[in-house]
């Protein structure tokens, strides 16, 4: 399922205009990959599915809580700025950080 949604990301990209499309900026992104890596490697050495069972029954589900509110918290650090998501859904999404902070400054 998630490389079906980087095709439809790829194919909504390069059918878009360059005027409508947004601009993507991996950055706010960056915990994504951490947490399916290490949520693969938990489960691979869970006890469940297959797994190697290295990790015992509870054990596993207290790693699994810190690991995901430690990535929770990174993603919560690294998030795009609410001025530019409201920007992107009201219908600017080029808009630049430094017109961002004219407008606002502005208000």
């Amino acid at each position: 399922m998630l490389l079906l949604g980087f095709v439809l990301m790829a194919v909504s990209l390069v059918t878009r205009s360059s005027r409508t499309r947004p601009t993507l900026d991996f950055r706010y992104t960056l915990w994504l990959w951490p947490y399916l890596i290490g949520m693969a490697v938990i489960s691979f050495l869970g006890q469940y599915g297959g797994g190697t069972g290295l990790i015992p029954l509870w054990i596993d589900i207290a790693i699994v809580i810190v690991f995901s509110f430690i990535i929770f918290a990174w993603a919560v650090i690294s998030a795009r700025p609410t001025e530019q998501v409201r920007a992107s859904v009201e219908g600017d999404p080029g808009m630049e950080v430094t017109e961002l902070s004219a407008s606002l400054a502005e208000a």
